[in-house]
């Protein structure tokens, strides 16, 4: 009988680099030399390594794409944009944040703060669009990506409005029988402003919705 081998155990028992483990856990596997020859060694280790991956694509609680796996594909519609091949012209980043959820977490407990996270994330693929990519920032986060291949900056902001309009019209119910309205703060960057890197991308979405977020804290929730 073979004997299982335990990822945690070949990361301290092996000589292989820190950089490998990142690799792995963070879905960035495809050109690592290292990763490639241990697959060479050990068919059932291929196998363990590939459901790490698999599973390291999607958000485990609300089953839209991992953080890992949406910057990437991110990066990839850029490159797209940047070597004028393919069929991406530009690309919107909507940046969506939960607001209240600290407030939820206190007064309902975690499991209402996960259903609403929940609420949320269906609400933004429902309304997001044909084509919209979208993921979860973070394994605690209540922060959202939604990237937009081929949708203006003015589209995209549409986009954000049809979201918060069916939030401001949906109630989420808990399972104590209270309903609860959830809101967000928004921000959207594009491609045309001049962001031909992922990081110039996220960042100035991230800004504008924090920005966003200042604006609405202590007034009317968007």
């Amino acid at each position: 009988m073979s004997r299982r081998i335990s990822l945690d155990r070949l990361f301290l028992d092996t000589p292989y680099t820190s950089s490998f483990r990142r690799c792995v856990m963070g879905n960035r596997c495809s050109d690592c030399p290292e990763y490639q020859h241990l697959l060479g060694e050990n068919a059932e280790l291929r196998i363990q390594l590939e459901k790490e991956r698999e599973k390291n694509l999607w958000d485990p609680l609300t089953g839209v794409m991992s953080r890992f796996a949406f910057e990437e594909r991110v990066e990839q519609l850029i490159k797209e944009i940047t070597a004028s091949t393919g069929s991406v012209g530009e690309l919107s980043l909507c940046f969506i944040d939960m607001n209240g959820l600290k407030r939820l977490n206190d007064s309902y407990g975690h499991g209402a703060g996960d259903s609403a996270i929940i609420f949320l994330s269906k609400v933004i693929s429902e309304n997001a669009g044909e084509g919209a990519i979208v993921g979860r920032m973070g394994g605690e986060s209540d922060e959202f990506g939604v990237a937009l291949p081929n949708i203006s900056l003015v589209r995209a902001r549409e986009c954000v409005e049809k979201i918060k309009n069916a939030l401001r019209y949906r109630r989420l119910k808990l399972a104590c029988g209270d309903s609860v309205f959830v809101r967000a703060s928004y921000g959207v960057s594009n491609t045309l402003e001049g962001l031909f890197t992922g990081s110039d991308l996220f960042a100035t979405a991230d800004e504008r919705m924090r920005k966003h977020k200042r604006k609405t804290r202590g007034g009317r929730r968007s």
